[in-house]
């Protein structure tokens, strides 16, 4: 993360990341084309989010103020446990981008409106429309395709305007916390223990597994 230096070599961190199984601000998957169950093609779906669904960044009920600051609480432990400094303006930082994406995702009920969540689009039509994110060039990478479901086309958008309106060392924060948050429950107790004392607050788990 370190070496990012331009948004370019940032989304060729984020698909290598992506094609090992650890997602942060792209979300894609292979199982078959729901017009045409005989074929399988990537998909690609909003993601991005530490909270659980996008509703819990703009509520306002004392209960998931709760989990909003349980959570702002487990991202400052987190860059404390990895020697940052200033780690609550990271958390802050971290937080203020996934607002940000979680406005551009569907709500769960808008999600169960099937054909409303398939839209098969062409890779060239992709890549000129999402310049920033730089389809083609992530395909080339391992997965090459002419087309692809991308199911929550908002929210590409969205991450798309972002990758030019976001400081680009804002975004490696991000990517920062979104790694050392994946791997949590591997790397020592004392991470397990921040993870724990957030994901408590939604579960109502009261004892640590």
């Amino acid at each position: 993360i370190a070496a990012i230096n331009n948004t370019s070599s940032m989304m060729e961190f984020v698909a290598t990341q992506m094609m090992s199984g650890d997602y942060s601000i792209i979300a894609g998957y292979i199982y078959p084309d729901q017009k045409n169950s005989s074929m399988n093609i990537a998909h690609f779906a909003q993601t991005g989010l530490g909270l659980p669904d996008r509703d819990y960044y703009f509520k306002t009920d004392a209960s998931v103020k709760s989990i909003q600051d349980a959570y702002k609480t487990y991202l400052t432990t987190l860059f404390d446990l990895v020697g940052e400094a200033n780690s609550e303006e990271k958390a802050a930082i971290v937080y203020k981008i996934e607002k940000q994406l979680a406005a551009a995702h569907k709500t769960r009920v808008e999600r169960r409106i099937i054909k409303e969540n398939y839209n098969k689009l062409a890779v060239a039509d992709l890549n000129k429309r999402h310049p920033k994110i730089g389809w083609a060039k992530m395909f080339q990478m391992g997965m090459e395709t002419d087309s692809v479901d991308v199911a929550q086309t908002a929210y590409y958008d969205k991450l798309n305007a972002m990758l030019a309106s976001v400081p680009l060392n804002d975004w490696k924060i991000y990517l920062k916390a979104n790694s050392i948050g994946s791997h949590d429950g591997i790397l020592g107790k004392p991470f397990q223990d921040a993870a724990f004392e957030y994901t408590k607050v939604i579960s109502g788990q009261s004892v640590q597994q």
